[in-house]
């Protein structure tokens, strides 16, 4: 029994042994391949930066600053990093021929194209008239095309100055129109006197509501007037009422003169007396 656990153990170390050394080995195999990649990044970057240096040199108008950088770089035996190796690389990139260089270059390599003319084809006659006639039918047409759109010209103008009358016009006619019906609603109206005899006999217009007053603004028209006294028939007269004839004068014959009944409106003639206007 003891025997089985020793040999379990000495297994067991055994094995964890052998892993140790084969961890080991692949971490140490793993760095050695590092390194050799790190090497040969290296030399790559001191190749492409010397091929940066000889071009930069091998220009007409070099760029010193460039120059100076890539021979620093190369003469420092320390190793160079990725980051500092692509910073420089593209600082030191030559400049490309500007917009003007190019315009030359293309003007010198352009050749210019020459096209042959119409009247360097070989033609045939028939086939010049034909050509000869659809020309004269262009200009032709062309002329008759500017001409009817002369036409539209001066019809399109002919047409907006009727429609500018006939606004015009209409706006003169509902500005008539206006009037008109102002004219209309305006009523004249003229101061009325009534003179009587007796002179204070009392005056009445018994279509009226107002109470009547000497000179009092009626509109123009008829109306019914009424004058009484005490002892003098009662008299009914319509009169016309114009801006020309506002004053009357309506005399009372006395009650003794004709018996009867009270005037109506068509018996008023009969009650009065001769009466003066002033």
């Amino acid at each position: 029994m003891i025997g089985t656990r020793l040999r379990m153990a000495v297994w067991g170390a055994l094995m964890l042994l052998v892993l140790s050394v084969a961890g080991c080995l692949n971490q140490k195999q793993h760095q050695q391949q590092l390194a050799h990649k790190r090497v040969h990044q290296q030399q790559l970057m001191l190749h492409l930066l010397e091929d940066r240096l000889n071009q930069v040199k091998s220009q007409k108008d070099p760029d010193w600053q460039s120059v100076i950088k890539l021979s620093r770089y190369l003469k420092e035996q320390s190793p160079l990093d990725f980051d500092e190796y692509l910073a420089l690389f593209l600082v030191t990139q030559p400049k490309g021929p500007n917009q003007q260089q190019l315009h030359d270059l293309i003007k010198q390599h352009r050749t210019p194209v020459k096209y042959a003319s119409r009247a360097s084809l070989p033609l045939d006659k028939d086939w010049q008239h034909r050509i000869q006639e659809l020309e004269e039918l262009q200009m032709a047409l062309i002329t008759k095309v500017n001409e009817q759109n002369k036409l539209i010209q001066s019809q399109s103008l002919t047409i907006s100055q009727l429609t500018n009358q006939q606004s015009q016009q209409q706006a003169q006619l509902e500005l008539w129109q206006q009037e008109q019906q102002l004219q209309q609603h305006e009523v004249s109206m003229s101061p009325l006197y009534v003179r009587t005899f007796p002179e204070n006999a009392k005056i009445e217009v018994l279509n009226i509501t107002p109470r009547f007053v000497q000179g009092i603004a009626l509109p123009t028209g008829k109306y019914l007037v009424q004058v009484s006294a005490t002892g003098y028939n009662t008299s009914n007269r319509w009169i016309e009422l114009a801006p020309l004839q506002n004053r009357f004068c309506i005399g009372l014959s006395p009650n003794t003169a004709l018996q009867g009944p009270t005037p109506s409106q068509h018996q008023s003639a009969i009650f009065e007396t001769t009466c003066a206007i002033d």
